[in-house]
């Protein structure tokens, strides 16, 4: 009897044991399959993100080669960036896709988006840089303009070198300011300008322009770097320094490459649209 009772009670622990092990073990997994649930939705949020800006950059015509630290520099390459021309549109074709985003996109990914300041704006931190392209124009802001040790942009035009009416050209200021790497080519990969100077960012310069003569009409394109002031018809006007430029009058201007190096900082680079996307 006592041995009955002695195996019985030995029954009761043992299939306790079991009970909480398994307890135990059902509450790990339950809480195992809602960390990997919660992970698993953060990388579909990131990706939905993710495919947002990539569409952004796409839609602009911007190729964003490498960001590259070398000893006391970083520089960011972009392999294309951009086309000014007369109709291009920019600001609606963004608006389309923001509202492609909100509505068609959202549905087909079961998300939540909301998108504030879709606008063809982004930086380059931590240097302070402001990339902004409009249809027939161009900038890019130095903020931090001190840090810069040289920028290269290489541009091909719709047009032919034998059009030339007239160009210019602004002087080799030298010492220890910005060094402007600038080349300019026709429609059939002739070279109009190729110049590699240093320029005061603080100052007003000639710039690099080039008139063509189409007989009736006549296509302009101007570079500069420097003293920029943008006029508001609206507000105060705008005065800044570190800024490169570029705009064109009738014709087509193809970015096919930018770079810009600067005094490296250690901090971490980061790409950033003016845009705030909300995905939930």
């Amino acid at each position: 009897m006592k041995k009955a009772l002695l195996f019985t009670i030995m029954t009761l622990i043992l299939l306790s044991s079991v009970f909480l092990l398994s307890s135990s073990y059902l509450r790990r997994n339950r809480q195992m399959q809602d960390f990997v649930s919660q992970g698993a939705r953060s990388n579909d949020i990131r990706f939905v993100t993710s495919d947002i800006v990539s569409d952004y950059f796409s839609i602009l015509n911007i190729e964003l080669d490498e960001i590259k630290r070398g000893g006391s520099t970083v520089e960011i390459k972009f392999s294309n960036f951009s086309t000014l021309k007369n109709g291009q549109n920019y600001s609606s074709k963004l608006s389309s896709y923001e509202n492609f985003v909100t509505t068609t996109y959202a549905d087909l990914t079961n998300k939540n988006i909301n998108v504030v300041n879709f606008n063809a704006k982004f930086y380059f931190y931590p240097y302070n840089s402001t990339f902004l392209v409009n249809d027939e124009s161009f900038y890019l802001y130095f903020v931090s303009y001190k840090k810069l040790q040289e920028t290269s942009i290489r541009i091909k035009l719709n047009e032919s070198n034998s059009s030339v009416l007239l160009k210019t050209s602004p002087a080799d200021e030298g010492g220890t300011n910005p060094l402007i790497k600038v080349v300019i080519l026709d429609k059939n990969n002739l070279v109009i300008t190729n110049k590699s100077i240093r320029l005061n960012t603080t100052k007003l310069h000639i710039p690099f322009f080039i008139l063509f003569n189409k007989g009736s009409y006549f296509p302009t394109f101007t570079l500069n770097f420097g003293n920029k002031t943008i006029f508001n018809f609206f507000g105060p006007s705008v005065e800044n320094n570190g800024t490169l430029y570029m705009s064109e009058t009738k014709l087509t201007a193809y970015i096919k490459s930018l770079s810009a190096k600067y005094n490296s900082v250690n901090k971490t680079t980061i790409l950033q649209t003016d845009a705030t996307i909300d995905v939930s």
